[in-house]
């Protein structure tokens, strides 16, 4: 366990070992999410799928992210987020997939 102390004017400092494992840098936006009673830091800047920096880390953040509302991520979808990622896909292309598969059935 972690402790920073709030200032007067709001303010406190993350311990090294938080902004490690956040993965967070000067500048990063945090988000505060209520769940459960709980508040939670999200690191927004890790979780923009469109960032260049690691997309991997990008997707497998935006899967925390749904999960923690309560979202179920199928692995159809997580192949689609890599694939728009690596140029592979186009939003049009997995509208007409879409449409394909479920015209079928």
């Amino acid at each position: 366990m972690e402790i920073a102390k709030l200032t007067t004017k709001g303010q406190l400092t993350l311990p090294i070992t938080i902004r490690r494992q956040m993965g967070l840098d000067a500048g990063d936006k945090i988000a505060f999410m209520e769940k459960d009673g709980e508040i939670m830091l999200i690191n927004i800047d890790r979780i923009s799928v469109g960032s260049p920096k690691n997309y991997n880390a990008n997707i497998q953040n935006v899967i925390a992210s749904m999960k923690i509302e309560g979202l179920e991520v199928e692995d159809e979808s997580v192949r689609y987020m890599h694939d728009r990622l690596e140029g592979k896909i186009t939003v049009e292309d997995r509208v007409a997939q879409i449409r394909r598969k479920y015209s079928k059935a």
